[in-house]
């Protein structure tokens, strides 16, 4: 009974810890990615429809179809309040081409970085959210730690008594 308990312990903090590991990876890539992006405001002048390619994963593969993206041409100040123009690639990909477009005019917030010659974003990167994820699996996976030493112990104290 208590080799079972422990080959499933086992297990457990083998496939939690893969997933933790999989998790801290696709943080710190996401986190070098984010670095050095300048919020700014960015005034929206025109809106156009490209149709392009997106692409799907899950766990078990990657395929692409063709999708429609909204692109908007802004203005946006530096921080050295410059007024540069840009272009917003949406990263929503819609199966047809009746997207919602933003008005033009519009003020929203933006992302810049300065090595990307006028490329910019809607959003930073989902950076929180990860991390939050990576720690909601940190916590079972110490649970099993703390279990499977409870387990060994009790193991190793059963057979002392014997």
């Amino acid at each position: 009974m208590m080799i079972r308990l422990f080959l499933a312990l086992s297990a457990f903090i083998l496939i939690m810890g893969g997933c933790l590991l999989y998790e801290f990876i696709t943080y710190m890539e996401a986190r070098k990615t984010d670095y050095g992006y300048i919020r700014s405001q960015c005034k929206v002048l025109s809106t156009s429809i490209n149709q392009t390619e997106c692409i799907q994963q899950s766990s078990r593969s990657t395929y692409s179809y063709s999708c429609y993206k909204e692109v908007t041409s802004v203005e946006y100040k530096t921080l050295d309040n410059d007024i540069q123009q840009g272009i917003v690639y949406s990263s929503n990909g819609y199966n047809h081409p009746n997207i919602p477009l933003t008005p033009i005019g519009t003020v929203a917030t933006c992302y810049y970085s300065e090595t990307s010659n006028g490329i910019l974003e809607w959003e930073k990167s989902k950076l929180k959210r990860r991390y939050r994820k990576m720690m909601v699996r940190a916590v079972p996976l110490v649970l099993g730690v703390f279990a499977l030493i409870a387990v060994l112990i009790g193991r190793l104290t059963r057979d002392n008594d014997l």
